[in-house]
């Protein structure tokens, strides 16, 4: 019909005036048309043709568009441009739907004539020029990926799963969906690429694994392509890093040097054979082979090989074949001190070679040793563990060497590398041979990093005389991790009420000493939000060195009835021997939210034909909604019709935008199933806007309805039946017939009344002529 319609305006505007030479060039031309991009089928999309005048006088310029089946126009099919002078370039625009996916060819025509009387003759002609527009219209995709399942800390030869999941968010089911999985050289599928799933229901969520090996270290981008019979489809692709830690490392955990009996660790002036034990760790993540650690002591620290009387290993080498990550050894070895030394703080040396099967590695580390003069009080502890960066209990054991009583004993602050918290330490009368027991709460400073003894000054009375000695305890520090986010995206950026599979990405620092083994990382979500899928908010790190950082990843969904504002949450990290959290903030944005308010279902009758249901809407969100699309899913029951306006386009309204607060009424046109069962019923209409200009949603009401009973027999006309109309149109014809009846009549009787007045003196004259006198009297009478 549209088609014909520009036809017989082509036949219309096409004359030529007599005596006129045909034109071989038209005065108006095409510069650009263009087809909005990637158009879906049910979905407006527009048509803009842009043309130019030749003519110097102006063109009165008007555009048709024809459009074959399967597409309406549901703008006016006719553009009038009015005047167009030379030179300018207007835009003409149609509005399209498209019913069915598919490839089109549209014709759009451009007629002209002249806008005023030219002294040319060409300028006085009419004409057109056609234009001939091919396009094609797909799917709305309602397959969307919502998470991505990629673990962390995976090495070469490692196998380790792979997981996608998929969700349906458009209104019907899925079938016969098809989703497969490529990689490139590095990694391997250990099992078939290709995953069916016959049908997902909508707003349904699927999840689908492999199994994967690493072959080889590096990054390989893994491609996820998923199709169905019904959307089309569509890929993902995300990363996968296969990473292997080749660093080998060495260094000394603990020290004990044994004083000069069991009972003390008293080193002073001319001990000999003093045992040190220095416990040697693997703190790397390759095996070590062939580990040599010598000592190497600097006067007046010696040691006499020939007084080696217990074994092989106590010898100033110590050797261990294999060391394996996280294992340990105790190196042993002995040390003299010479009897004019003079009493301070020296140092040993060990220096230890070791391979990690490839490479030689050399590592040199000092080993303190505090030489004391001799002394009524000695202090001692087993095993001295501090951390760095915490305060830690340290055990100390007091002891009287002397053979009297000591007296106002105490233990005195310490200040610098080790802060005491709880001193001065009181302690008292402390007779001879008598041993006491305290804690001493140390503060171990975080830039500690070598094997610092730590100096315990004790204060007290004895003979007559005040003492103050310093005892250097070995202990054994160790490092701690300390992480700090260092950044947070979230993808989509924003987060709304309903959105579903947001990944939010953390870059953690370990700013901290210590290596941090066996990481894992979890979200503790807000009131209102949850897991894309199971263990979407959990994820397996494994070994942080200290001054490097790694990306967390989760998949998160927030529930429909989430308000806009700041939602504070937790990330737990957990490794061996520690913990921390982190803050996190997630911003839910704005989002309008509609409410059903009314139905306006009085016209609904089995069989009616083009007959209105208005559904009206309360915008209860807390942002304008733009560009709305409603859709009414009424089925085979309820199919649109095509409407004579713009706006309306039977089961499709276009309404604009909605601001909170505002209701909006949409007005679908429908036929009603002559079979349908008169009752109340439900239905539903499916919500499209955008905001910001970008982000898009998605809707969906369930609106209730009611189909009126009626006599079967009778046919409707917008929800009033055939036979009252005909009745009605009856009843007008008779009262029009009867007034033009009446009308006639009435003007017949006054003409004939008309011809009796011109006749009648005549008449009376000659009947006065035949009267006597005394019938005129009683005629007078």
């Amino acid at each position: 019909m549209a088609f014909a319609a520009i036809l017989s305006l082509a036949q219309m505007v096409s004359f030529q005036p007599k005596g006129a030479i045909a034109q071989s060039v038209p005065s108006v031309s095409f510069s650009n048309v263009v087809v909005d991009t990637n158009p879906t089928t049910n979905r407006e999309f527009r048509i803009n043709a842009t043309i130019s005048v030749n003519d110097p006088y102006g063109r009165n310029v008007q555009l048709g568009i024809a459009v074959p089946s399967g597409l309406t126009v549901t703008s006016p099919e006719m553009v009038n441009l009015g005047t167009v002078p030379q030179n300018t370039k207007p835009t003409a625009s149609w509005t399209i739907i498209a019913s069915s996916p598919g490839s089109y060819n549209a014709t759009i025509i451009a007629y002209s004539n002249p806008s005023t009387i030219s002294p040319t003759t060409t300028s006085q002609m009419s004409d057109s020029v056609t234009f001939h527009l091919n396009f094609s219209v797909g799917s709305p995709k309602s397959l969307v990926v919502t998470g991505v399942n990629i673990p962390g800390n995976i090495g070469p030869n490692d196998i380790f799963p792979v997981g996608i999941a998929l969700k349906n968010t458009g209104a019907s089911p899925e079938s016969d969906v098809i989703v497969s999985i490529s990689a490139p050289s590095g990694l391997r599928v250990l099992q078939n690429v290709a995953k069916n799933i016959a049908l997902i229901e909508p707003d349904q969520q699927v999840s689908l694994n492999w199994t994967m090996r690493a072959d080889t270290a590096g990054s390989f981008p893994v491609a996820f392509d998923y199709r169905s019979s019904d959307s089309g489809s569509g890929s993902f692709e995300a990363t996968v890093s296969v990473g292997q830690a080749t660093f080998a490392e060495i260094r000394p955990s603990k020290i004990l040097l044994g004083g000069s009996d069991p009972t003390s660790s008293f080193i002073g002036p001319g001990d000999r054979d003093l045992p040190l034990v220095v416990t040697l760790t693997n703190v790397g993540t390759l095996p070590l082979y062939n580990v040599n650690a010598n000592l190497m002591l600097d006067e007046p620290l010696y040691w006499d090989g020939s007084k080696a009387t217990k074994n092989d290993n106590d010898t100033q080498t110590y050797y261990a074949q294999q060391l394996r990550p996280n294992e340990n050894i105790d190196a042993t070895f002995f040390i003299n001190i010479r009897s004019n030394a003079t009493p301070g703080v020296y140092s040993g040396h060990v220096k230890i070679l070791f391979s990690d099967g490839t490479q030689q590695y050399q590592r040199s580390y000092d080993i303190p040793v505090s030489i004391l003069p001799r002394a009524i009080i000695s202090i001692s502890s087993t095993n001295a563990h501090v951390v760095a960066n915490n305060v830690t209990q340290v055990s100390l054991s007091v002891t009287n060497n002397g053979t009297v009583t000591v007296h106002n004993l105490q233990l005195l602050p310490i200040t610098g590398a080790y802060t005491s918290i709880n001193t001065p330490i009181w302690i008292g009368d402390l007779d001879s041979g008598g041993k006491k027991t305290v804690s001493m709460s140390i503060f171990t400073a975080v830039q500690t990093v070598s094997l610092i003894p730590l100096p315990v000054s004790a204060s007290y009375e004895a003979n007559g005389k005040t003492y103050n000695n310093t005892f250097q305890i070995p202990v054994q520090i160790e490092g701690q991790p300390d992480f700090q986010v260092r950044s947070v995206k979230f993808m989509p950026s924003s987060i709304y009420s309903g959105s579903t599979g947001t990944l939010v990405s953390v870059e953690l620092f370990n700013s901290g000493l210590g290596v941090a083994r066996n990481v894992a990382a979890s979200l503790e979500l807000p009131k209102g939000f949850s897991p894309a899928w199971g263990n979407a908010t959990s994820i397996y790190i494994g070994t942080v060195l200290p001054n490097s950082s790694f990306v967390a990843s989760f998949y998160v969904n927030a529930a429909n009835n989430v308000q806009s504002g700041g939602y504070p949450s937790s990330l737990i990290l957990n490794y061996d021997n520690g913990h921390s959290s982190q803050r996190l903030d997630f911003i839910v944005a704005p989002k309008a939210q509609f409410q059903l308010l009314n139905v306006d279902d009085s016209q609904l009758y089995p069989g009616a034909s083009n007959v209105p249901l208005k559904v009206t809407v309360n915008n209860t969100g807390s942002s304008a909604a733009q560009t709305i699309t409603a859709t009414l899913l009424g089925g085979n029951s309820l199919p649109g019709v095509k409407s004579t306006t713009i706006a309306s386009q039977g089961n499709i309204d276009n309404i604009g935008m909605v601001v909170p607060g505002q209701t909006a009424t949409m007005d679908f046109l429908i036929n009603i199933d002559p079979s349908i069962t008169p009752g109340s019923q439900y239905t539903s209409v499916e919500l499209q806007w955008t905001q910001n200009g970008t982000d898009s949603f998605v809707q969906t009401l369930k609106v209730p309805y009611h189909v009126y009973g009626g006599p079967s027999y009778l046919l409707y006309y917008q929800g009033v039946p055939w036979a009252y109309v005909i009745i009605a149109v009856i009843i007008a014809a008779a009262l029009t017939a009867f007034i033009v009846a009446r009308h006639r009549r009435n003007a017949k009787i006054s003409y004939t009344l008309q011809q009796d007045s011109l006749s009648e003196p005549r008449a009376l004259d000659s009947q006065k002529a035949l009267r006597s006198p005394e019938e005129e009297g009683e005629a007078a009478n």
